[in-house]
C-alpha cells in the first residue's frame, strides 16, 4: 500500500509540472502477463527518462530498470529503504539514486530539460 501511495504521489507531482508520464500502473494496470508485458515495453520504448522506485525490490520495476539500460533511456532510481548488498547490480551499473522525493522530482525536471 506504501509503494502504490508513493507512486501516485510522484505520478500526481510530475503530471502538475506538465511532464508527460508514461506510469505501468496507471496506464497498463494488472492483467495477463503478455499483454501487461507487451504494453509495458511499448512504454517504456517511448520515454526520454524512466524513474524506477525500488522500495521492495520488485521484479517487474527492476526488469524495467534493465531494460531501460539495455535501452540507453536514462534512469533516476528512488529507494529509501533497502539494503545495499540488495541494490549491488543497480549501485555498479552507474545510475542516479534518491533517497528524497524531492529531490528526485527536481533531477527529473532538470533531466528532462537537460536531453
Amino acid at each position: 500500500m506504501g509503494e502504490r501511495w508513493l507512486i501516485n504521489e510522484f505520478y500526481n507531482h510530475l503530471i502538475s509540472l506538465d511532464i508527460p508520464v508514461f506510469s505501468p500502473l496507471h496506464e497498463v494496470g494488472y492483467g495477463e502477463a503478455e499483454k501487461v508485458a507487451t504494453e509495458d515495453l511499448r512504454g517504456l520504448d517511448d520515454c526520454q527518462l524512466v524513474i524506477a522506485i525500488l522500495n521492495g525490490l520488485d521484479a517487474g520495476t527492476l526488469f524495467e530498470v534493465g531494460y531501460a539500460k539495455a535501452k540507453k533511456i536514462p534512469v533516476l532510481i528512488f529507494c529509501e529503504n533497502e539494503k545495499e548488498v540488495a541494490l549491488t547490480m543497480i549501485k555498479g551499473s552507474g545510475y542516479r539514486f534518491f533517497t528524497d522525493f524531492t529531490t528526485l522530482i527536481y533531477h527529473t525536471y532538470w533531466t528532462l530539460f537537460k536531453l
